[in-house]
C-alpha cells in the first residue's frame, strides 16, 4: 500500500493535510479515470489545472504537482499535494521505493499504478508531447516487470 507517511519520506515538500495513516489505493495519470482514494500524478502541460480539477472530481484524494507552479485555488485546503521538480523522475522514484517497500512489508492489498492515458473528447491525443509519452511507456514497462517480480515473491 502507498501510505502518505512513506511518500512524505521521499517527497518531503508538501501542502495540505499531513495524515500519516492516509492510504492511496491507486497512483494514476489519467484524470478522467474514476478512482477510489487516488493519488493523481500531474504531468506538466497546458491543461494541467483542468486535469487536476477533473481528477479531484473523479476520486483523487491527493496529487503530485510541479513545485514551480502555484496550486490551483479550487483545491480544498486539506487536499494533500506533494510538490516535485520533475513528475516523471518522481514516478520512477516512487516505483523503486514501492518495489523495496513491498519486499519488506507484505500486504494482501496492493496499491495500483495506472499509467495509461486517454484520448480527449475531440479524438486527439492529450497534450503530452511524444517524448513524455515515450518516457511514460518505458516507465510502465519497468513497473510491470517490478510488479511481476513482487507478485512472484509473495
Amino acid at each position: 500500500m502507498l501510505f502518505y507517511r512513506e511518500l512524505k519520506n521521499i517527497l518531503p515538500n508538501t501542502r495540505g493535510i499531513e495524515d500519516p495513516q492516509l492510504v492511496f489505493q491507486e497512483l494514476y495519470i489519467d484524470s478522467s479515470r474514476k478512482v477510489s482514494k487516488g493519488l493523481y500524478l500531474s504531468i506538466p502541460n497546458e491543461n494541467e489545472e483542468e486535469y487536476l480539477k477533473e481528477a479531484l472530481y473523479n476520486g483523487a484524494i491527493g496529487a503530485i504537482w510541479s513545485r514551480g507552479k502555484k496550486a490551483p485555488s479550487f483545491l480544498p485546503n486539506h487536499f494533500p499535494i506533494f510538490l516535485v521538480d520533475n513528475s516523471l523522475m518522481t514516478l520512477k522514484e516512487i516505483i523503486h521505493f514501492y518495489e523495496n517497500f513491498t519486499e519488506r512489508n507484505r500486504y494482501e492489498i496492493m496499491s495500483k499504478f495506472t499509467l495509461s492515458y486517454r484520448k480527449t473528447h475531440n479524438g486527439k491525443n492529450n497534450t503530452y508531447d511524444s517524448a513524455v509519452m515515450e518516457e511514460i511507456q518505458k516507465i510502465e514497462t519497468e513497473l510491470s516487470t517490478i510488479l511481476n517480480q513482487v507478485e512472484r515473491g509473495r
